[in-house]
């Protein structure tokens, strides 16, 4: 573990404080490294929601434009409900461990943006504009997880990937827009 940013800071202490307590007490504990996971419950602080509600707004002519910043990053996006799933089922083991949580395939923002605007019929090349202030100086280039662990432990693996994670975010967000 090699964090780069203050939450992988964080993240990375959280983890080693669990298995402290594990291997000391002997505690029931696990830790799970959650990869980007979306649902329609995100706040609209988080880019895919910043994306899918720019984009219904865009769609329902409240809006002209969405300004984003790096397009090029790439992550590992899976779906949250299914996150949850996979971590019931870690408390569920007779062994505690520490798991990598993800789908262990990456995306590009520029993908997901496109796969939300042509969920909505819209040219992305027409409405988004890159913004240089909205570029974050310590963001992470690629991130994509290897939960290869947990698939061989508890049989978990991920199945919504990121082409029907955008089409959900996006019909939710254009209802919700409507609404």
């Amino acid at each position: 573990m090699v964090p780069c940013t203050p939450y992988g800071v964080a993240k990375t202490a959280a983890t080693l404080l669990v298995r402290t307590y594990r291997e000391t007490f002997g505690l029931f504990a696990c830790s799970a490294f959650l990869f980007n996971h979306e649902s329609t419950l995100r706040p609209n602080t988080f880019v895919t929601q910043r994306i899918v509600q720019g984009a219904a707004a865009i769609k329902l002519r409240r809006a002209t434009k969405l300004s984003l910043g790096n397009l090029e990053i790439v992550r590992d996006w899976g779906w949250a409900p299914e996150y949850v799933e996979c971590m019931a089922q870690m408390l569920r083991q007779e062994q505690p461990r520490d798991y990598v949580v993800a789908t262990g395939v990456g995306t590009s923002l520029e993908a997901f943006v496109a796969r939300v605007f042509d969920r909505l019929d819209l040219d992305w090349r027409e409405c988004v504009t890159r913004d240089p202030a909205l570029l974050r100086a310590s963001d992470i280039r690629v991130s994509v997880g290897n939960a290869s662990a947990v698939e061989r432990d508890i049989g978990w693996r991920a199945r919504v990937r990121m082409p029907e994670i955008a089409d959900r975010l996006a019909d939710a967000a254009l209802t919700l827009a409507r609404a």
